[in-house]
């Protein structure tokens, strides 16, 4: 799958991430920050409290010009439910500025894996 585009205000205030995962499901995540191959930032998380699942990028908006922004998502399965949905959305100066998701019915799986990417650009 192919990075989605998400462009930020340069000269605006910093950049965050949030991730959220439905259908009351738990499960884990890493978030990493690439500058080309390099980390930058790495966050980890889990669902239990919300409150801990938003993650400031450190910096001007202006240095995440072109970075990657992937997010490794483990979801845990908790029957009866089978329905999963992971949300990645991105924030600047308290607007939404783009948002990733993947939904789907994991059936008898236990667990479902799922990975997205983001290309920070800024906007001309």
């Amino acid at each position: 799958m192919p990075a989605k585009t998400v462009t930020f205000n340069p000269k605006g205030g910093p950049l965050s991430a949030e991730i959220r995962c439905g259908h009351a499901q738990d499960g884990s995540y890493v978030l990493t920050l690439w500058d080309k191959n390099k980390v930058f930032e790495r966050f980890e998380g889990n669902f239990l409290d919300p409150n801990d699942d938003t993650h400031p990028f450190t910096g001007k908006a202006s240095t995440h010009a072109g970075r990657l922004v992937q997010c490794r998502i483990e979801v845990g399965i908790t029957p009866p439910i089978t329905l999963y949905a992971v949300l990645l959305t991105f924030w600047q100066d308290g607007a939404n500025i783009g948002a990733l998701t993947e939904s789907g019915d994991a059936g008898t799986a236990n667990t479902v894996g799922v990975n997205l990417f983001a290309r920070l650009e800024p906007r001309q």
